[in-house]
């Protein structure tokens, strides 16, 4: 069995990142609800709206709470309550202008909306106890329990690995995985009463709604095909804060 231990955490910034200067932007807040922390160091950082979160930040959040990140490069990353993450890189290459961005999901769940990545070098990847996921442009639904780990894809794909294990696993729109014990664990859809706690914990929007007609909806949302799937689209939209 693949296991991770908490402290490796540390040392795998090390091996997956370029070398990003801690304190150098990340981002910034774009919305707050209820209780919500930024760790800068040993520091606690005020959190309002529009402040900056920089490379090294932990973010935390109380219970009913949530917060969005807009990163420099438009991606985003809204947490749902008792959720807990590090900005462990977002780099932009001098040279070649590629992203170099690495995210540790510790604990709860967290929605990352991911653009595009068009300079072919560029690495965008998510890390939780459990799995490191690979991202080229994307919509991720990821939730971390200690070392089992869930993963749901609304839109496009992404690839997971596990330090030590050879195999990857693909994972397409409207897939869902869950890793805990043996790998590689087999994709699925995603199961109904888990998308609906996700939802009812992270927040919804009726923006996908007005995509799928036509209308000026944000993101990327194309209309998927199966019943899952069409639920998600009407309920997830673009990630908001303020319930519905």
């Amino acid at each position: 069995m693949n296991h991770f231990i908490p402290g490796m955490l540390i040392a795998l910034s090390l091996l997956f990142s370029s070398p990003a200067i801690a304190g150098e932007l990340a981002g910034h807040i774009d919305a707050i609800m209820g209780e919500v922390h930024l760790t800068r160091g040993d520091i606690e950082i005020p959190v309002a709206l529009q402040a900056g979160v920089e490379v090294g930040d932990h973010v935390s959040t109380g219970k009913t709470s949530r917060v969005r990140i807009v990163f420099n490069d438009g991606s985003s990353m809204q947490l749902g309550q008792h959720a807990e993450a590090v900005i462990d890189n977002y780099a932009t290459g001098a040279s070649d202008g590629a992203l170099d961005a690495l995210i540790s999901l510790i604990e709860g769940r967290g929605r990352f909306i991911v653009e595009k990545l068009k300079n072919k070098d560029a690495k965008y990847r998510i890390r939780t106890r459990a799995v490191l996921i690979g991202v080229r442009g994307t919509d991720i639904l990821a939730q971390a329990n200690n070392y089992i780990s869930h993963v749901a894809l609304a839109e496009g794909h992404i690839q997971l690995s596990r330090p030590g294990a050879a195999a990857e696993v693909a994972l397409n729109k409207g897939q869902y995985l869950l890793v805990v014990g043996k790998w590689p664990p087999a994709p699925q859809a995603i199961p109904e009463q888990w998308l609906n706690d996700f939802i009812n914990d992270v927040g919804t929007s009726d923006a996908g709604a007005r995509k799928k007609k036509g209308g000026s909806g944000s993101g990327d949302i194309s209309v998927p095909t199966d019943a899952i799937q069409q639920k998600m689209l009407n309920q997830m939209g673009s990630p908001m804060v303020v319930p519905q």
